[in-house]
């Protein structure tokens, strides 16, 4: 399900944003000549079943978007609109992501700017989601 999940937003996030790197699974920071780019990961932090005698389960996780782009000029408003775009991809058209999720919803989003020769701003979109499984 996870794999889903990360196929569905990466390949949303492609659509909307062509000329951003996928850096999904990449262990270090994105390199400079790469910039913008975004990254998917999901987890899960607990289950229940859903009802007596049904084996099926609810998993409730978060998708992590994080996002590295040079510093736009006006920094924390540039950087927060970047991640409103990023979470309205994902949201649309049907925010079920393909019919890999129950339920998603806006989380929130937290930004980081490094000053220097080149500055780059990193931030990282959070949104809940719930998973029947």
């Amino acid at each position: 399900m996870t794999d889903a999940i990360v196929t569905e937003v990466r390949a949303r996030l492609s659509g909307a944003f062509p000329a951003w790197h996928d850096a999904t699974g990449q262990a270090h920071p994105t390199p400079d000549k790469q910039l913008p780019a975004f990254a998917v990961r999901v987890t899960f932090s607990d289950s229940e079943r859903v009802g007596m005698g049904d084996t099926r389960v609810w998993r409730d996780g978060q998708i992590e978007v994080g996002i590295e782009a040079r510093t736009p000029p006006n920094n924390e408003a540039g950087v927060h609109d970047l991640a409103g775009q990023v979470s309205q991809a994902i949201l649309t058209p049907a925010d079920d992501l393909g019919g890999a999720v129950w339920e998603i919803t806006n989380g929130g989003f937290e930004a980081d700017h490094d000053k220097g020769e080149s500055p780059i701003s990193r931030g990282d979109l959070i949104m809940p989601i719930r998973v029947l499984e």
